[in-house]
């Protein structure tokens, strides 16, 4: 890997970005370079050739538009090369980058970039170091060493001096300078002055005549507090940032771009600049002057003679002198010194005046004599210094005057009302005195003096930059119109004698208000309006439309209180007025704004005195007991006493919360109200006691007419939206009524009672027009509804009765097609259908509905994949006798889950679907809404098949246990909804897993391995043979190993262990040998036993009940041959087959898999604890004695067996060829039915069915079963013989049939019961 540098430069015609570059330096630097080229450099480090050149035009350069070389002649060339800081982010290179690993992913690499900007001969030493000062930004990038080419990050570190108070800096003085770099003042938010050194400093202003590169200075003078700057004629153009939250109000200069400019961002524009250190401009007529040392005469000031009439030389100047004729040129009124007088000036430095010209100068300057200075009437400045025109507004009325300063003042006597000598209107504007300075005007004073009552129509209307008007505390009649219409800057308006804020229209003293006052103002503005107690009547129908917000301060109880109300409901409403804004808001007065707005105190409640006080944040009215009141606890309440309705009234729309103290009673009497009625914001009600009784006296509408209530809670908490009762300890007095009458926004009541001195009915008009009640539950400790309990509740849906005692009135619930009734018992609903008699309202009874769904029973899924399948079936009739009675089934399905989330696997409606609450619970719909919307296995007349199927086990989870159940959503006549779950009956089976499927798959016969792919379960099935413990489950014998040659140790998993064959050689020593046939054992997580699978090809090898040889190797005593037999072991092709199992381990079910052809002698024998043999039809013999004393067999069966049935108490081994009856079933007490092939040879066996006392009928090949009957007639060949014992001890068999002769039979003397009768066929 190697390093390499390339350059990068657009082909001619391309080089946009060197040109504008080129213009740019030459326009800012003041310059005139002719030819300048422009380069990326890339350093390219870890790079192969191959990669480069794959990487050239790929990457760093396009074919068409850019040369990419390896090489950039720069001998004898001015060039400057700049590059990133070291710790600077270089985004061209890391984009490189990641476009070079697209191309190599596990490339190595690093990529550094830099400009290359290379100058033609006409630069020169001091423009190359203009430009490196220029292009370089410091804080990011540095000049590049082209010598060099390392990946090293090389910087010089110098110490960072500290500049401390920047913040704080007010002042800075400037050099002759023709540029500014970026960022050079951002963040000085105390700099409010900038000048250039010679120049006099101007408070608030920004001197940058002198600056010619402003279009560049992003961010320059971000945030600073200067309102004012100077431009440069020449300048075209200003950064967008440049003054970025500076708040520039005028811009002063010569060019149309300045003008341009201060249209743009919002400022005003004068015309003025800097010449011969004097800094000027002119406002209006005036012409204001700013200067240090000698003031010139400049010519420049004739071009506006016509225009300037006054001279102000501001108190920032420091005049030397002033020269001769200086303002000549000019006609003026007067002229103001702010500033002290020059030491010298010329003779006429004003030239030739009027007689009426003087000259003013302020207080506290030096250096005038009165009357005569240098050769001019003077005098201290005084009002009139500032008046720049003034007069009558009517003849013998109040006098105006106007200030060069913008500030409209209406001052002197009258009769109470501003009016003029010709009145004002929208087209006739000009009738105002001073119609002519009307876009100028900016503040309005109406001095205390005047005592002005009223204004005219459209007195102070269309004042385009009106913002502030100040009125006498006497005007109280705003009810003209358009007063102020058409300000659109207008947002401030104060008394005579309180604080000017902006934004604050102060009107608390207004009786009289004109709707249309305001008409059009306060655009883009957030005005907020004091409106006070004593106004008489209000209407706003247009104000201010286009205005953000608007808020209105008013006092609770007032007529703006009620109107501002009504205006907020309709502007938030379906209709709102075009002509007002939206955004309507209003508040209350604070005790900061209105030191004498009362918001607590006490208040006489017919027999006491309780506290009160308003929260005004929140709207809080809080009643509380006075301080040191004892054995008082009543709250009573009185409705027609007038001072409680005063204050009511006063509180009544503005209060949104109400808290009652800790009394134990409230009592109210009369009418027209009680304390917590008629209240139309409130929205909650909080008692802090956690029971109160209630008295009434002839009276109603406890809470009538609330139309926001909707909570009511106890022991001081609520909870939003629910109205709970259950705090009303008791009632006495009269019964109420009316309770909750007009509460229309009323959803959730709870009347669930506490104890037993609740209320116990719903009373007389309780709910009357509660518009948003949309369902009740009625408690079992409610007796009864009255009349007209429910009337006007539009939306109510449903009533739900919990006691079937619980009675109605007529009139109790109103005659809707879409209320439900929902009672307790049938005779409830036919009692209250017989009260309500004709009523559209449907009074139904709802018993519990059991589901139309059953589970059959769990598969083995083995086609393609490892799975599980829940069998479900739908009866179909069920489902239409649950429609019959009213309700309908909207879906129905399968969930799955795990063990751990089965008590979740429940369902809930989200939006009109049914979810589970996590992704690891899994609903799979089959129907919906009539239509079937995913598989199942069959849909005939009776019933709908289906599955739920887990799929894609592996061995690690066979044994998790997995939930099924089936879901039924039905919907009732009302709505309502239930949703029946089913699970399986059997508790032990509610959740399985895929081994214990396969298990009892296997224990049943309903699968082996048959075939290929029920060899699948197979393999499932004894990757999870039992595992064994040796100190509770298996003795091991020292010296003795596995198959593997391995000693037995602490655990030992039974599985594919051979059979064992035993036998005896020629000296008499006991031979183990292999059968073909292995052995597993599973353990069933239900019961605990076991289940011992003979698996193979091969024959179940024979053991030995007597005489050398061994029990089976399933037995405890398969071992007893080694513990002091006196015979040694001769192995023969294996070592000990497995460990001699201890008592503990019971096996109950063995099963011989498809594969095993015989099974030999006594090859079960003495399994006790086996109750069911399972078998393949595999097996074609069976040798004597297979199931001798296996004392609690009772099923035997073939698994996939011609006309199977797995009935317990049957031993059917009809499916077996070949059958030695000796000793077959002796002492198999379980048995009660045996099914003998027809080929079981010419007699019936030595003790075939000794002692079998359950045993209640035997038959063979195709024959039946006869209870009480041995029914060996349908044998292959005929019996001759039946032999000792062989039916011996039965009892539940009475009659032997033989398909022979009586001369042809041999019974043994003890060979069949006594009182057995023997049948001959044949």
């Amino acid at each position: 890997m190697k390093n390499y540098r390339i350059f990068v430069e657009k082909y001619p015609r391309f080089q946009v970005e060197a040109e504008t570059l080129r213009k740019e330096l030459n326009n800012n630097l003041g310059l005139h370079i002719g030819a300048l080229r422009l380069l990326n450099v890339y350093d390219l480090f870890g790079f192969s050739e191959e990669l480069l050149e794959r990487s050239r035009y790929a990457v760093f350069g396009e074919i068409v538009t850019d040369c990419v070389s390896d090489e950039c002649d720069l001998e004898g060339k001015r060039y400057l090369a700049v590059e990133y800081l070291p710790g600077q982010f270089d985004q061209r290179a890391s984009s490189a980058v990641a476009c070079v690993r697209l191309i190599e992913p596990t490339a190595d690499i690093r990529i550094k970039s830099s400009k290359l900007l290379i100058f033609d001969d006409t630069v020169s030493d001091e423009d190359m170091a203009r430009i490196e000062h220029y292009y370089i930004n410091a804080v990011e990038s540095r000049r590049k060493d082209l010598s060099v080419l390392t990946d090293m990050e090389h910087a010089e570190v110098k110490p960072v001096p500290v500049l401390t108070g920047l913040t704080a800096l007010k002042t800075v003085e400037l050099p002759e300078l023709g540029q500014i770099d970026r960022e050079a003042f951002s963040g000085c938010t105390s700099l409010r002055t900038i000048y250039v050194r010679g120049n006099a400093p101007i408070e608030g202003v920004a001197d940058l005549h002198n600056i010619n590169n402003i279009g560049s200075q992003a961010n320059a003078y971000k945030n600073c507090a200067f309102d004012t700057v100077i431009l440069r004629d020449s300048v075209t153009s200003v950064a967008s940032t440049a003054f970025s939250g500076t708040p520039i109000k005028t811009v002063i200069g010569k060019s149309e771009f300045a003008k341009s400019y201060a249209e743009e961002i919002g400022a005003e524009y004068l015309v003025g600049y800097v010449t011969d250190n004097t800094v000027w401009y002119i406002k209006n007529d005036t012409l204001y002057v700013t200067t240090k040392g000698k003031v010139t005469k400049i010519s420049e000031f004739e071009n506006y003679a016509d225009t300037v009439k006054k001279i102000v030389f501001t108190a920032d100047s420091n005049i030397d002198s002033i020269v001769n004729n200086a303002f000549s040129a000019l006609t003026l009124d007067n002229v103001l010194f702010k500033c002290d007088a020059p030491a010298t000036v010329g003779t006429t430095i004003f030239g030739t005046q009027s007689s009426s010209f003087i000259v003013y100068y302020a207080e506290g300057t030096t250096g005038f004599t009165k009357p005569i200075w240098k050769g001019y009437p003077s005098a201290l400045e005084g009002t009139e210094a500032n008046v720049r025109d003034g007069g009558l507004c009517k003849e013998g009325g109040y006098t105006w005057s106007l200030s060069y300063d913008n500030v409209l003042t209406i001052s002197g006597s009258g009769s109470g009302k501003l009016e003029f000598t010709k009145t004002p209107d929208w087209n006739a504007m000009g009738n105002l005195p001073w119609n002519k300075y009307i876009k100028e005007i900016t503040t309005v004073i109406i001095g205390e003096e005047t005592g002005i009552t009223s204004l005219s129509q459209y007195s102070f209307a269309y004042h385009n930059n009106l913002k502030t008007v100040i009125i006498p505390t006497t005007l109280t009649d705003l009810s003209a119109y358009n007063v102020f219409a058409a300000d659109p800057k207008l947002d401030t308006i104060a008394m005579q004698g309180n604080d000017v804020k902006d934004g604050v229209i102060d009107l608390r003293n207004i009786t009289k208000l004109n709707e249309q006052i305001f008409e059009a103002s306060f655009e883009s503005t957030t005005p907020t309006f004091y409106l006070g107690k004593k106004l008489e009547s209000l209407e706003i129908s247009k104000l201010g439309k286009d205005c953000k917000s608007v808020t209105f301060c008013v006092y609770p109880g007032t007529v703006a209180e009620s109107v501002i109300t009504e205006l907020i409901a309709k502007q938030q409403g379906d209709s709102p007025n075009a002509n007002v804004t939206k955004n309507v808001s209003m508040r209350y007065y604070t005790s900061e704004e209105d030191p004498t707005f009362v918001t607590s105190g006490s208040q006489n409640m017919q027999y006491g005195c309780v506290d009160w006080s308003v929260d005004l944040e929140t709207m809080t009215l809080t009643f509380t007991k006075p301080d040191g009141v004892t054995g008082w606890n009543e709250l009573l309440y009185n409705g027609n006493s007038a001072e409680l309705i005063a204050f009511k009234n006063t509180w009544k729309n503005a209060i949104k919360h109400i808290v009652v103290g800790s009394f134990s009673k409230y009592q109210y009497n009369g009418s027209p109200d009680s304390l917590f009625a008629n209240w139309p914001n409130l929205e909650s009600i909080c008692f802090t006691q956690s029971t109160l009784e209630f008295q009434t006296h002839n009276a109603s509408g406890l809470f009538e007419n609330c139309p926001k209530l909707t909570t009511i809670g106890w022991g001081g908490k609520v909870t939003e939206g629910v109205a709970d009762l259950t705090g009303w300890n008791k009632w006495s007095g009269t019964k109420p009524k009316n309770i909750f009458k007009g509460c229309t926004s009323l959803t959730n009541v709870i009347i669930t009672p506490k104890n037993a001195n609740n209320i116990n009915e719903v009373f007389n008009g309780m709910f009357i027009d509660c518009t948003s009640l949309t369902e009740v539950t009625i408690p079992a400790v409610v007796t009864s509804v009255g009349t007209n309990a429910f009337d006007g509740c539009t939306s109510l849906k449903k009533v739900i009765f919990e006691s079937e005692n619980t009675t109605v009135d007529a009139t109790s619930f109103p005659s809707k097609s879409d209320l439900y009734v929902v009672c307790a018992s049938a005779a409830q609903r036919d009692a209250i259908k017989a009260v309500l008699g004709d009523t559209e309202t449907k009074v139904v009874f709802y018993e519990e509905i059991k589901g139309a769904i059953t589970l059959q029973g769990y598969k083995v899924r083995i086609s393609e994949y490892n799975g599980l399948r829940s069998i479900f079936s739908l009866d179909r009739t069920k489902v239409s006798e649950l429609e019959a009675n009213g309700y309908t089934l909207k879906e129905f399905g399968v969930i799955f889950a795990s063990e751990k989330n089965k008590a979740n696997a429940k369902l809930t409606n989200e939006n009109d679907e049914y979810v589970t609450g996590s992704a690891s619970i899994v609903k799979r719909a089959v129907f919906r809404d009539g239509v079937q919307v995913d598989k199942v296995l069959e849909v005939n007349d009776n019933e709908i098949l289906f599955a739920g199927t887990v799929v894609n086990f592996s061995p690690e989870n066979y044994q998790s246990n997995v939930y099924f159940c089936s879901y039924e959503v039905y919907i009732g006549e009302d709505g309502s909804e239930q949703i029946i779950y089913t699970e399986c009956e059997k508790d032990d089976y509610k959740t399985v897993s895929l081994y214990d499927v396969c298990l009892n798959s296997y224990k049943t016969g309903l699968i082996n391995a048959e075939n290929d792919t029920e060899g699948i379960v197979w393999g499932i099935l004894n990757s999870c043979a039992a595992t064994l413990k040796a100190e509770s489950d298996y003795n091991s014998v020292d010296g003795l190993t596995d198959l593997k040659g391995n000693a037995f140790g602490s655990e030992f998993t039974f599985a594919d262990v051979p059979a064992c064959n035993q036998t005896a050689d020629s000296e008499g020593n006991l031979v183990f040998g292999e059968t073909g046939v292995t052995i597993s054992l599973f353990r069933d997580r239900v019961t605990g036993k076991y289940t011992a699978v003979y698996h193979g090809e091969g024959e179940l090898p024979a053991t030995s009940r007597w005489g050398i040889g061994t029990a089976n190797q399933l037995r405890p005593t398969f071992a007893s041959v080694f513990d002091g037999g006196s015979k040694p072991v001769k192995a023969v092709g294996l070592s000990r087959p497995n460990p001699t199992l201890k008592l503990s381990v019971v096996i109950d079910t063995v099963v011989i898999d498809y594969g095993v052809t015989k099974a030999n002698s006594e090859a079960l024998a003495d399994m006790g604890d086996v109750t069911t043999v399972v078998y393949g039809t595999s097996l074609g013999e069976l040798a004597n004695g297979v199931f001798q004393a296996c004392t609690n067999l009772a099923t035997v069966v073939c698994a996939r067996g011609e006309n199977t049935v797995y009935e317990t108490g049957l031993a059917d081994v009809s499916n077996v060829s070949k059958v030695n009856t000796d000793y077959l079933f002796n002492t198999c007490k379980g048995i009660v039915k045996i099914h003998l092939p027809a080929n079981i040879g010419t007699y019936v066996g030595t003790q075939f069915s000794q002692n079998n006392t359950a045993l209640k009928g035997i038959w063979c090949g195709g024959g039946s079963y006869t209870e009480g009957v041995a029914d060996f007639s349908g044998a292959a060949n005929p019996i001759t013989s039946i032999k000792s014992c062989a039916l011996i001890g039965i009892s539940g068999i009475t009659e032997v049939r033989v398909n022979n002769s009586e001369e042809n039979v041999t019974i043994a003397a003890d060979g069949i019961t006594s009182g057995m009768t023997v049948t001959y066929v044949g």
